[in-house]
């Protein structure tokens, strides 16, 4: 049975998902370090960041801070509204067509509970900001209906088959959560040790057969994956033909 975790009923923002220190030895390689690096880097240009070198005592710089305006412009473009769609129905009869209104009513209910449409401008802007953009789609049990969340791709390692980058293998997700939101989260998984305040690294492992939970070292879960496929969602900007990742679109606007 899965238990309601932090991917279904939690609105904790992971604490150090891209913390080196946090990731199981071998996990990150140096093309993950590398990757992250460059979010880091992207995202502080994003914000400003845009001097090549540092500032002199007492001096004063000023930014005009285009590449920001540039891709939340781009991005509002791409997302003016809520995405639509249409339910096809299988025949054209009354009871079909009835059968199909109802699932688009149904579907834009969802989108919105969801706040579908804020989160696919949200997600634009951090794949054209990063190079990639991540969600996880899971149910909730105590909710009794999906959960769509973003996800930091930092706190992501992806390994796919080695002759197709578009084939997802295994997804490793490391966050960290306080000794009492573990406990809160996990009350049946004998964590009563962790002291409240202190942050625990917890490590998911996703394939499509088995989902692994470790926490504070110590793996606390195997079991078969009850969805049956990895619940997560890479959208890649731009990626090379050979490449799982893509690439920032600040890339051409860092000279500029």
């Amino acid at each position: 049975m899965l238990l309601a975790g932090p991917w279904t009923d939690s609105t904790a923002t992971p604490l150090t998902g891209t913390d080196h220190a946090f990731w199981p030895p071998g996990v990150r390689t140096a093309a993950d370090d590398a990757r992250v690096s460059a979010y880091e880097s992207a995202l502080g240009f994003y914000h400003g960041a845009q001097w090549p070198e540092r500032a002199r005592r007492g001096e004063s710089r000023l930014v005009l801070n285009y590449a920001r305006a540039l891709i939340r412009k781009t991005a509002s473009y791409v997302f003016p509204g809520a995405v639509s769609f249409s339910a096809l129905a299988p025949a054209d009869d009354p009871a079909s067509r009835d059968a199909g209104n109802l699932a688009e009513r149904l579907l834009a209910s969802m989108a919105s509970e969801l706040d579908l449409a804020r989160l696919d401008l949200a997600l634009a802007i951090d794949a054209s900001v990063l190079g990639d953009a991540a969600i996880k789609v899971t149910w909730s049990q105590q909710r009794g209906g999906p959960r769509v969340v973003a996800v930091d791709p930092g706190a992501l390692v992806a390994r796919w088959a080695p002759d197709d980058p578009r084939t997802l293998d295994a997804i490793t997700h490391v966050y960290g959560l306080t000794g009492g939101q573990v406990r809160a989260l996990f009350p049946t998984l004998g964590q009563a040790t962790l002291l409240a305040d202190r942050t625990y690294p917890v490590v998911e492992g996703w394939t499509d057969d088995r989902w692994t939970l470790t926490i504070a070292g110590q793996l606390v879960q195997d079991v078969p994956n009850p969805y049956g496929w990895i619940p997560y969602v890479i959208a890649a900007n731009n990626p090379r033909p050979f490449s799982f990742w893509g690439q920032s679109d600040l890339t051409d606007l860092v000279d500029v």
